[in-house]
């Protein structure tokens, strides 16, 4: 199969924003012209050169976490569309649940377990517990995190479980 030729405008020499384009890198993965370019900041990188020619691409990554930069972004926001992103990103960082949030109950019910069993587990060290107090009982409340890292690990063991038994079933162990 031949393949088609076709004329590539050399853009050596030309700067895009904070890039200057050094030599031609070849054709890409899509078999666009990249270009090898030399960013302000002293890095190098491949970039596509339509991306360079369109304008979209102006730096090496580095032009994102400029202060100037961000700063001039943030002031095209209207200060309420800020106040509604700042909260956004708050309640995303935000943790919902405390790490023992899990009565010695609900956590023997996602585990598949009695009660008796989930506090020979918290005395192992498997799980994390702690006693709280609300009034004058008193409750133990077990690690939401622990319970989730168990419950995978006895998925995983299935898992393992049922190819081993199905490699012994066809005899390829």
């Amino acid at each position: 199969m031949k393949e088609a030729s076709y004329q590539v405008r050399s853009l050596v020499g030309r700067r895009f924003g904070r890039l200057l384009v050094r030599h031609y890198a070849g054709p890409g993965k899509d078999r666009h012209a990249e270009w090898c370019c030399a960013c302000d900041c002293g890095v190098l990188c491949l970039v596509p050169g339509r991306r360079l020619v369109a304008r979209l691409q102006l730096s090496c990554g580095c032009l994102r976490a400029d202060p100037e930069v961000r700063a001039k972004a943030r002031e095209k926001v209207p200060a309420r569309h800020r106040r509604a992103i700042a909260c956004a990103g708050a309640a995303a960082v935000r943790v919902r649940r405390e790490p023992y949030a899990l009565g010695v109950g609900e956590a023997g019910e996602q585990l598949g377990l009695t009660p008796d069993m989930v506090m020979a587990l918290c005395r192992d060290g498997t799980l994390g517990y702690r006693l709280s107090r609300r009034g004058k009982v008193s409750e133990v409340r077990v690690s939401a995190g622990d319970v989730a890292r168990l419950l995978s690990t006895q998925a995983r063991a299935k898992r393992h479980c049922r190819l081993v038994e199905e490699r012994a079933a066809t005899g390829n162990l």
